[in-house]
C-alpha cells in the first residue's frame, strides 16, 4: 500500500555477460504511475517516482526481460526523511595550501571557499600515508593501515573489518561510491561493502574528468528522495599527469617563464596543478548547485577531504608516495554540517583520518563502531574540548620504509631502510629543512608513539595485557614453536624485556604505576593505554605453545580471551593452531577493557597481495603509470 508521502524508487542492472533490455512499468491501484527501463550493460538505472495523491491504493511492479537481471533497490518509502544525508567528496593529490580558504593567494577554489563560509575549517588533518590506497582504506574503515594491511602497491584491504558504509546501510542509509581512481576498486577489496559502487572509467586514468563522475552522481541523485544516503565522490583532477580540461589549461599560466631550467619546470608544473584544482573545483560547485536545486542542501553534511599532498621539489623529487614530509601529509578538511550550523568557524587541533568514520557516526546518532580506531571528534566540533593527540603515519612503497609521529608543532620520522631518524620543530622550521641535530624534549614521546604503532599489525602471535590502575604484578609469558622468528614487547619505561629460550621466547613485564616508576618517555596517549603489547613472528600453519602466568600462578581462564571469538582459556603450555585464532588489531582493541587486568591472544595473519603475474594488465599498467612499481 502506498504510504502517505510516499516515493517508490527502484534500480536495475542488465546483466553484463548476456544484456538484454529489462522494463518496469508501476501501478497504483489500476492507474499505471510510470514505466521506465534499463541503461544498458554495466550502468545501473535507478528510478523514483512520487506517490502524491495515491495514499492507500496497493501498488504493483511489473518487470519483464529475456534474460536475467539485477534489481538493487527496490522499495516503498515515506519521504522527507529526518536524518541527514552525508556527502563526502574527496579530492586526490590536493594539499592543504594550495586552497583559497587556506590563504593561497590564488582563485582555484572559490566553490569550495563559499562552502567553508557554511561550514567549518580544520587546519591539521593527518592523513595516514602520502598514497592513496592505504589513505582511503583508512578513510572508510576506519582503521590504520597496520591493521588493514594495504601499505604496498599489490596489497589487499584485509577482510573482516568495520566499513564506514556498511554501518550506515544499517541505520537506514542507503550507500554510494563513485570513484575513477584504480586504487579504491574492490579488486583491492575496497568499495563492495557500499550499496552501489561505480567505477567511473578507472581504465581511462589518465584522462579522468571529474566532469564525468559528477554526472554520474547527479544523474542518481534527484532519486535519492526519501531517504538518507551517504555518497562518497573520489575526483582525481590535481592527480598527475596534470593536464588541465579545455579552457582550465591557461588559467595561471604568465605571458613567459624566467628562471632556472628547475625554477621553470617547478612553475609549469604548479601552474597546470592549480588549473587541475580549479577544474575540480568547479564540478564540485555543480553538485552543491543540484543540492540546492532540489532541496537537499540544507539537510545534507559536506565533507571536503583529499587522501594526500603533492611535492614539487621541496626535498628534491616530484609527485607523492615517496616521502612523510609535510607537503605530502597536510590536507584539507572543510565539514558543512546539516543546517549550517557552526559555519565560519575554525578548529585547529590535531585530526586524523580515521577519526572521520566515527565523528560521522556521531553526528548522525548511529550507534558506534567499537572496531574503529579513531576517535570520534563530533564534540569537538560542537565546541567541547579535544585531548592532545599525535598523529601517525607511515609508507612502505617500492624503496620507502617510513614512519612518522607528529603534533600540531613537532614531527619525528623514522626512516627504517636507512636505519636514520629526524625530529623537527614544525613551528620553527615547517618546511622540515633542518632536523633537529640532537633529540628534543618532546622526541622520546614521538618515537614511542612511533614503536607501539610499529607493532600493530604485525604477522605473528600477538599477547597483549592490560593493567588495573593501582595494582603490581609481574606477568611471564612463554610461546614456543618449532620456527620463531623475530619478536618484540612494547611497553615503555623499563617496564618489559624479552629473550629467547630453548625453542621459544620467554617475555617478563611488571605492571606497575607510572607514578612509582618517576618519569618515563610515554606519549598521552600512552599513559591512558598503559598496555603491554608482545609479538612473536611465527608461521600461520604451525601450533605454538603458549604459558602465561601472574605472581608465579598460571592465570585462569576468566581473565584470559583468545582469537576473534575472546574464548576464555587456561594457557598452560596450551597448543594453539594460529589460522583457529586469526584476529585483527581492531577486533582486539574493542574487546579489550583498559580499566582491568587481561590477557588477551591472536594471530595477525599477513596482508592479501595479489601476485604481479594475476593483476590485469591495465591495473598493472595504472600502478605503474602513477610510480607505484618502482620501475
Amino acid at each position: 500500500m502506498a504510504p502517505e508521502s510516499g516515493v517508490f524508487r527502484v534500480s536495475l542492472l542488465e546483466d553484463v555477460e548476456q544484456p538484454a533490455p529489462v522494463r518496469a512499468q508501476l501501478w497504483a491501484g489500476e492507474t499505471v504511475l510510470d514505466t521506465f527501463q534499463s541503461a544498458g550493460p554495466g550502468t545501473w538505472a535507478f528510478a523514483a517516482v512520487d506517490l502524491g495523491g495515491h495514499a492507500g491504493k496497493p501498488c504493483r511492479l511489473r518487470l519483464e526481460c529475456e534474460r536475467p537481471f539485477v534489481v538493487g533497490v527496490c522499495e516503498l518509502i515515506q519521504g522527507n526523511p529526518k536524518k541527514p544525508n552525508v556527502l563526502v567528496f574527496l579530492i586526490d593529490t590536493l594539499r592543504q595550501d594550495h586552497v583559497g580558504c587556506y590563504g593561497y593567494e590564488r582563485e582555484t577554489t572559490p566553490h569550495i571557499d563559499q562552502l567553508r563560509e557554511d561550514a567549518v575549517l580544520f587546519t591539521c588533518l593527518v592523513p595516514p600515508s602520502s598514497w592513496t590506497r592505504p589513505s582511503v582504506a583508512s578513510l572508510l574503515t576506519g582503521t590504520y593501515p597496520a591493521t588493514h594491511g594495504a601499505h604496498d602497491a599489490f596489497d589487499l584491504v584485509r577482510e573482516n573489518l568495520p566499513r564506514l558504509a556498511f554501518v550506515l546501510h544499517g541505520f537506514g542509509y542507503e550507500t554510494h561510491g563513485y570513484v575513477a581512481n584504480p586504487h579504491c576498486l574492490p579488486v583491492w577489496n575496497l568499495g563492495s561493502e557500499f550499496d552501489v559502487y561505480t567505477d567511473v572509467d578507472s581504465e581511462n586514468w589518465r584522462q579522468a574528468d571529474d566532469a564525468t563522475l559528477v554526472e554520474h552522481f547527479l544523474e542518481v541523485l534527484p532519486t535519492l528522495a526519501g531517504r538518507p544516503w551517504f555518497a562518497y565522490l573520489h575526483a582525481m583532477g590535481p592527480h598527475g599527469p596534470y593536464e588541465p580540461p579545455g579552457g582550465f589549461e591557461s588559467r595561471f599560466q604568465p605571458n613567459a617563464y624566467s628562471g632556472t631550467a628547475t625554477e621553470i619546470a617547478r612553475q609549469k608544473a604548479v601552474d597546470r596543478y592549480d588549473a587541475e584544482i580549479a577544474y575540480t573545483d568547479a564540478q564540485f560547485g555543480r553538485v552543491i548547485e543540484t543540492l540546492r536545486r532540489l532541496g537537499m542542501y540544507e539537510n545534507t553534511a559536506i565533507i571536503v577531504v583529499s587522501d594526500h599532498g603533492e611535492e614539487f621539489w621541496e626535498h628534491g623529487g616530484t609527485d607523492h608516495g615517496k616521502t612523510l614530509y609535510e607537503e605530502q601529509l597536510r590536507v584539507p578538511l572543510i565539514w558543512k554540517l546539516p543546517g549550517g550550523r557552526l559555519k565560519g568557524e575554525q578548529r585547529d587541533a590535531l585530526l586524523e583520518m580515521v577519526d572521520i568514520a566515527p565523528t560521522i557516526l556521531d553526528m548522525v546518532e548511529a550507534p558506534p563502531e567499537s572496531r574503529f580506531q579513531g576517535r570520534s571528534f563530533w564534540p569537538y566540533i560542537m565546541g567541547g574540548e579535544i585531548a592532545p593527540a599525535i598523529g601517525f603515519a607511515s609508507l612502505e612503497l617500492n624503496k620507502a620504509d617510513l614512519l612518522a609521529a607528529k603534533t600540531t608543532g613537532e614531527k619525528y620520522i623514522r626512516d627504517r631502510a636507512a636505519g636514520a631518524s629526524f625530529w623537527y620543530d614544525l613551528a620553527a622550521d615547517p618546511g622540515e629543512q633542518h632536523p633537529l641535530p640532537v633529540t628534543p624534549p618532546w622526541g622520546e614521546a614521538l618515537a614511542c608513539q612511533v614503536d607501539r604503532w610499529e607493532q600493530r599489525g604485525r604477522t605473528g602471535l600477538h599477547i597483549l595485557v592490560t593493567r588495573e590502575p593501582g595494582t603490581s604484578c609481574e606477568v611471564r609469558c612463554q610461546v614456543e614453536a618449532e620456527q620463531v622468528g623475530a619478536y618484540g614487547i612494547f611497553f615503555p619505561g623499563e617496564r618489559g624485556n624479552a629473550r629467547h629460550s630453548g625453542a621459544g621466547v620467554v617475555f617478563e613485564i611488571l605492571l606497575k604505576d607510572w607514578e612509582r616508576l618517576g618519569p618515563a618517555p610515554v606519549s598521552p596517549e600512552g599513559a591512558a593505554d598503559d598496555s603491554a603489547h608482545m609479538i612473536v613472528e611465527v608461521p600461520g600453519d604451525v601450533p605454538v605453545s603458549v604459558s602465561i602466568a601472574r605472581d608465579g600462578a598460571i592465570v585462569g581462564p576468566e581473565q584470559v580471551r583468545v582469537g576473534s571469538a575472546l574464548t576464555p582459556m587456561t594457557l598452560d603450555g596450551t597448543l594453539l593452531n594460529p589460522g583457529a585464532i586469526e584476529a585483527t588489531w581492531a577486533d582486539m582493541q574493542s574487546a579489550a577493557p583498559r580499566q582491568t587486568f587481561g590477557v588477551y591472544v591472536w594471530y595477525e595473519a599477513g596482508a592479501e597481495r595479489i601476485r604481479r603475474q594475476d593483476l590485469d594488465p591495465e591495473m598493472l599498467e595504472a600502478l605503474r603509470g602513477h610510480g607505484y612499481l618502482g620501475d
